[in-house]
C-alpha cells in the first residue's frame, strides 16, 4: 500500500526563513488558525483607504509570531517582498512543490 510520510517530506516541513534588516525570522509551523487569521487580516485591510499600507507588516508579524511594530522602521518594499515570498512558499509547500522564487531568493 502506498504511504506518504509528510513529516519527512522535504520541502513541506522545512522552515521558511526571511532576513529583514539583518535579523532572521523563521516560520516553522503553518496552522489552520494562522491561515484563518491571515484571511481575516486581508479582509480587514480591504476596507481601508490604502489596503496595501501596513498589511505586509501585520502578515509577517502573524507568520513570525512577533509584534508587527517590530517592522515599523523597515522599508515597506522589503516587507511587501518578504510577505510575497512567504505566501508563495507556503502555497508551494501546500502543493508539495519546490518554490522557484525560493531558489531565486537564495541567489
Amino acid at each position: 500500500m502506498p504511504t506518504l510520510n509528510v513529516d519527512e517530506e522535504k520541502g513541506v516541513v522545512e522552515p521558511i526563513e526571511v532576513v529583514l534588516d539583518g535579523k532572521k525570522y523563521a516560520i516553522t509551523k503553518v496552522t489552520n488558525a494562522t491561515m484563518r487569521k491571515t484571511t481575516e487580516l486581508v479582509e480587514a485591510f480591504k476596507d481601508s483607504d490604502n489596503p496595501e499600507h501596513g498589511l505586509a507588516a501585520q502578515m509577517l508579524g502573524l507568520y513570525f509570531g512577533v509584534d508587527p511594530e517590530e517592522f515599523a522602521e523597515v522599508d515597506e518594499r522589503k516587507l511587501m517582498r518578504a510577505n510575497t515570498f512567504v505566501q508563495e512558499t507556503i502555497t508551494q509547500q501546500f502543493e508539495g512543490k519546490q518554490n522557484p522564487t525560493r531558489a531565486k531568493a537564495k541567489n
